[in-house]
């Protein structure tokens, strides 16, 4: 009895450590106008590969089809990045969700003029 108590303990110990290790992130919201572009951008800083979600939310909380999405591959490696950009075009609010197996990443939401220059970038907060 006390070796499968041991077993039991021993396997709750482990779940619970690898579900600490996820990590849900999410940007601001931000708002995109007529003939501007919205993007989210991810990048793993660490020194492993990680699995990564990234999703745009709109103001509603229903999730955005993209057009692009680099980050659909589901493995991201050390230093690699990936962006997702949504098909629906603005004006609209939209924020990133973030879902990682580490909290070595960092994203954040961009929105771009017709131009390609940058109006604002907001980082990923926890």
């Amino acid at each position: 009895m006390g070796t499968l108590k041991m077993i039991a303990v021993t396997a709750l110990v482990l779940v619970s450590g690898t579900a600490a290790l996820a990590a849900d992130f999410a940007t601001p919201i931000v708002a995109a106008n007529t003939g501007q572009t919205l993007e989210c951008a991810l990048t793993n800083v660490g020194t492993k590969p990680t699995n990564v979600t990234l999703e745009l939310i709109d103001q509603t909380g229903a999730t955005m089809p993209t057009v692009f999405n680099t980050c659909s591959v589901g493995v991201l490696q050390p230093r690699g990045s990936c962006v997702a950009l949504p098909s629906t075009q603005p004006p609209f609010a939209a924020y990133c969700a973030v879902t990682s197996s580490t909290t070595q990443v960092r994203a954040s939401i961009a929105v771009f003029d017709s131009s390609g220059n940058t109006i604002v970038v907001v980082p990923v907060t926890r």
